[in-house]
């Protein structure tokens, strides 16, 4: 839980508070930038992985078996669909910078060596 509290917190000091409300995907700004520092250059979409990784540890914490099904559910619900969407969207938004990025950073879970 505190790991993924950490990323949390990290990756939010990275994009500010309107990207991690989703403020700038509502409105986004006129000039738009690709970023990347913090842990955005080990992992596409920290944020999500940070979700997983707070209801993880509350599950393993508590034994709570809501929580344990909360947290599965929601890595499906992170990784199979709401990344995809964002990888679609990221894709048409910066393209080939967009492209050579991916294929450097892992989507999900960071690479350990």
């Amino acid at each position: 839980m505190a790991g993924g509290m950490a990323l949390h917190l990290w990756a939010s000091k990275v994009i500010g508070i309107k990207g991690t409300i989703g403020w700038l995907e509502l409105f986004p700004p006129e000039k738009r930038r690709f970023l990347i520092k913090g842990p955005y250059v080990h992992v596409r979409h920290p944020i999500y992985l940070a979700h997983t990784l707070m209801f993880f540890g509350v599950f393993i914490m508590t034994g709570v078996v809501s929580i344990g099904i909360i947290a599965v559910l929601d890595f499906i619900v992170s990784y199979f669909v709401i990344t995809v969407l964002e990888e679609h969207e990221l894709h048409a938004r910066f393209e080939k910078k967009y492209k050579e990025y991916a294929k450097k950073v892992p989507k999900f879970f960071p690479r350990l060596f």
